[in-house]
């Protein structure tokens, strides 16, 4: 995979500006390709982040916008996928107090640590698209998905299948219903 390795001591006090996008940087074409994973469906984005030095600690902010087709969860129709991801980081080195094993304080999940002069910002990138997916891609919020029995798309009209709703509970409330009545 291609690297943004960017050097500490290189980052200007005043403030260096980084941009890229998927048609002409390779290195955040495969980032994006790396970590959203739709097979041959195109994909386009961009990022852009300022990086701040003071000493040895960098503040990096910045946003990524992803525009991907990909295939419904439910459905399984095609459709376009367009997000803003802004990120914050705080990054400084190890040595600034945390050992290998101490855990994070809740305030310091943004805190990025470095234990050399060079730091692989296409990593951060990626775990910030992988970290910003939903748990399911859905074409629409509302979609129907596809009938179990015949696999028809039921977003484009209902299927002929008679589907019941059966649940290994019904028959129980049935009886249970029935008890109910003969108390009464």
């Amino acid at each position: 995979m291609s690297r943004l390795v960017v050097r500490i001591s290189e980052i200007d006090p005043g403030g260096t500006d980084i941009s890229a996008d998927t048609e002409h940087d390779r290195w955040f074409a495969e980032v994006l390709a790396d970590a959203i994973q739709n097979g041959n469906l195109p994909r386009t984005g961009r990022v852009s982040f300022s990086l701040c030095r003071v000493d040895d600690k960098v503040d990096m902010v910045g946003g990524i916008y992803i525009k991907v087709d990909l295939n419904c969860d439910r459905c399984l129709g095609q459709f376009t996928f367009e997000q803003q991801i802004p990120f914050r980081f705080l990054i400084e080195p190890r040595s600034s107090g945390l050992g290998e094993d101490d855990d994070l304080e809740s305030g310091e999940m943004g805190v990025i640590y470095y234990d050399s002069d060079e730091i692989d910002l296409g990593d951060l990138i990626r775990e910030q698209i992988l970290l910003a997916q939903p748990i399911v891609h859905l074409c629409d919020e509302n979609c129907k998905g596809l009938c179990p029995r015949c696999g028809k798309d039921l977003n484009t009209g209902e299927c002929d299948c008679h589907t019941e709703v059966s649940s290994p509970f019904k028959d129980l409330l049935k009886d249970f219903k029935k008890k109910l009545k003969k108390r009464r």
